[in-house]
């Protein structure tokens, strides 16, 4: 996989750190980096992953967005972005979130794409 862009992951919960431990150890990890609004989450940086509290800035910064929030927080965190993710591809790991009501949100995305990740699967790792 080309490693040369920059993927932005908005949210640090469970499945974001699964993802994020599975990408970290590829040989071809991309750049990256994490929003979310508690900064207290977030551990030491060994400089692989850029953490952040500002979704606005990870989406301009990010050529794909993976939104790893939960379903009741996907309209605020949208709208924190704005028209940042214009052009950009989003990806959601969100049950009950369809894209249509993501489009709504995020009406300037190119492209929005659902995935349903399971975190079982971290047991193999």
């Amino acid at each position: 996989m080309n490693k040369n862009y920059t993927l932005g992951i908005i949210g640090y919960g469970n499945m974001a750190k699964a993802i994020l431990k599975g990408l970290t150890a590829a040989e071809s990890a991309p750049k990256i980096i994490v929003s979310d609004i508690d900064s207290a989450l977030f551990p030491k940086s060994d400089g692989k992953i850029k953490f952040t509290t500002d979704n606005a800035a990870l989406a301009r910064e990010a050529d794909i967005i993976l939104f790893a929030v939960k379903p009741n927080c996907a309209e605020d965190a949208a709208r924190l972005i704005g028209d940042a993710v214009s052009c950009k591809t989003v990806v959601s790991i969100m049950a009950g979130i369809s894209i249509k009501t993501l489009g709504g949100f995020m009406p300037s995305a190119k492209y929005i794409i659902r995935v349903m990740p399971n975190l079982c699967a971290t047991a193999l790792m």
